[in-house]
């Protein structure tokens, strides 16, 4: 393959890549959500936080429901998504480390997990 022909393939992948950025911003804002809208406070980095549930998870042993909830607000980039019908896993790193987020419809409501899309 020449290296005009290589250009060419790269523009369009650039081009398509652009254009899908773009038609999910349409949808973001097309539902009525401000896709830069505000400062988001998260109380922890991602590291600490999988420690924590790493700690709590070690405690209750063979008993998964002996572990006590736990809730953090993590703030990152994700790097991965992966949609299996209803119920849906995300990557997301910060500078500390990276996580696997779940999240299902019957937790999150249909609404909010269309939202995810």
């Amino acid at each position: 393959m020449s290296e005009e022909q290589q250009q060419h393939e790269q523009h369009n992948t650039e081009d398509e890549l652009r254009q899908h950025r773009l038609d999910k911003l349409a949808r973001i804002r097309e539902r009525g959500d401000d896709p830069f809208a505000y400062r988001f406070e998260r109380s922890s980095l991602i590291q600490p936080a999988r420690e924590a549930l790493e700690a709590a998870e070690a405690e209750a042993g063979d008993d998964p429901e002996a572990a006590p909830a736990l809730t953090a607000q993590l703030a990152g980039r994700m790097t991965a998504f992966r949609s299996h019908g209803k119920s849906s896993f995300a990557d997301m790193r910060d500078e500390s480390g990276k996580i696997q987020v779940f999240f299902n419809i019957k937790a999150l409501g249909e609404q909010v997990y269309e939202t995810l899309k």
